[in-house]
């Protein structure tokens, strides 16, 4: 469940999402008919454009915060950016509960 949590706001949009599209998969597999093919496809699509849009959330947080932060010297706010950017990205692909 941590995942999801850690996932944000987006993960409600993906979990409806996926919902859905299994509920009608499964219809489409009992009861194949090619005007059901549509629907599936659709949320999929949206599945994986909730993904996508979850990512860049977490990305432009990571910026934010950064950007925002007084204590921050000018020249590092690349740097640390793109170890926000990085640790942001372990977190989301990372299985194993116990990494950062």
């Amino acid at each position: 469940m941590t995942f999801f949590v850690g996932g944000g706001f987006p993960m409600l949009f993906i979990a409806l999402f996926g919902t859905i599209a299994l509920v009608q998969a499964v219809w489409f597999a009992i009861q194949p008919r090619p005007g059901r093919v549509g629907p599936v496809a659709a949320y999929a699509a949206a599945v994986g454009f909730a993904a996508v849009a979850g990512v860049c959330v977490d990305l432009a947080a990571t910026a934010r915060h950064v950007a925002q932060d007084p204590d921050i010297a000018p020249e590092m706010v690349a740097r640390i950016v793109l170890m926000g950017f990085s640790s942001r990205w372990r977190r989301r692909s990372s299985a194993s509960p116990s990494s950062p």
